[in-house]
């Protein structure tokens, strides 16, 4: 569980939404999930409105972020999709096995919450303007997860 300032409320917040809710989808992950809300009528027309979708994303958060935060969840019976995008804030720090496994941790570990739930696991987008380290890296993990590229 991450140790920054207003993470575990804004956890909490998220958590409290789907006491009430009936959310079909429900998007988990770092910035790139988070960020998809930026884009209002995006989100409003495509996502929250079309799908009945909420938005479970937190910048900074690492897939074990991620995967702490699906095992503190209770699902809605609504619940349909799961859309785990996480993992480009482990670049720094992790091999790329270790980020796939995370990622499939956290596929899996909806898989366990509700049967019928059907989860989408994405994999990492290219990083930076120009070729550089991170996009090998990405490569490989997208490799892992048999993501072509």
């Amino acid at each position: 569980m991450r140790d920054k300032f207003g993470w575990y409320d804004s956890h909490k917040k998220q958590v409290a939404s789907l006491r009430h809710s009936d959310a079909s989808v429900l998007l988990i992950g770092d910035s790139i999930i988070a960020g998809l809300q930026r884009y209002r009528n995006v989100w409003r027309n495509y996502f929250k409105h079309q799908y009945e979708s909420l938005n479970f994303g937190i910048g900074g958060d690492k897939v074990q972020d991620v995967l702490w935060r699906i095992n503190d969840l209770s699902l809605p019976k609504s619940l349909k999709y799961a859309v785990v995008q996480a993992g480009t804030n482990n670049l720094d720090q992790d091999n790329p096995k270790d980020i796939a496994n995370g990622i499939i941790a956290s596929a899996l570990a909806f898989s366990k919450k509700s049967k019928n739930l059907k989860v989408v696991m994405t994999g990492l987008l290219p990083r930076g303007l120009e070729w550089n380290w991170k996009r090998s890296k990405i490569q490989e993990v997208n490799k892992y997860l048999n993501i072509k590229c």
